[in-house]
């Protein structure tokens, strides 16, 4: 893994700034997928792709439109910026309530933090994320989106759909289905790691 540079990011609203850290290059050995669709690579570690403005509470992207300059070698007396941070269950909840950005992203956000945080799961409040998620994914045809569509299933009990969708996928996945299928058999709700 090599680290890039910091980059400097601002506020659209108010220009308070934001430093968030940057990868030049990196590999996924050693990496471990989840059945949520999330992934843990030591050697490729994730960086906040958006905050929330910590003078004025405003949503924004990390992109070209907000981006300041590159800072090579750190120095916090020269950059006067707040470091980027990964929103929270809370943050997304409100992005959802404000209807801030894709409401499926958002929500899949939720769900997937949520997951990392085992007491949130078995929540009235997580199931009803998860079934909008289903309703919003219901019709998909992306085989990713059918996969994801199969573990909301299974999050909330519903093993035999699950099983059905995972059955649905062509051989090309019969390690994932293993996976799946050994889950939904033990009637696990919760998520889990792929085996190699």
């Amino acid at each position: 893994m090599m680290p890039g540079p910091n980059l400097v990011y601002g506020c659209p609203k108010c220009g308070r700034k934001v430093m968030n850290r940057s990868i030049a290059s990196g590999n996924t050995f050693g990496a471990t997928l989840f059945s949520d669709g999330t992934r843990v690579a030591p050697m490729l570690p994730e960086y906040p792709r958006e905050a929330k403005c910590k003078g004025c509470g405003t949503f924004y992207d990390f992109n070209k439109e907000n981006f300041i300059r590159v800072i090579e070698l750190f120095d916090p007396t020269e950059c006067n910026c707040d470091y980027a941070m990964f929103l929270t269950i809370k943050e997304y909840q409100e992005k959802i309530n404000l209807n801030i950005g894709d409401e499926t992203q958002n929500r899949l956000k939720v769900w997937q933090l949520s997951n990392k945080k085992l007491e949130i799961v078995d929540t009235e409040a997580y199931k009803e994320n998860c079934e909008r998620l289903i309703e919003l994914l219901q019709n998909a045809q992306d085989v990713n989106a059918k996969i994801t569509l199969a573990e909301l299933y299974r999050n909330i009990g519903g093993f035999q759909k699950c099983s059905a969708i995972i059955n649905s996928l062509s051989e090309d996945y019969d390690w994932l289905k293993e996976n799946f299928l050994e889950q939904c058999a033990a009637k696990n709700t919760k998520t889990f790691a792929f085996k190699n």
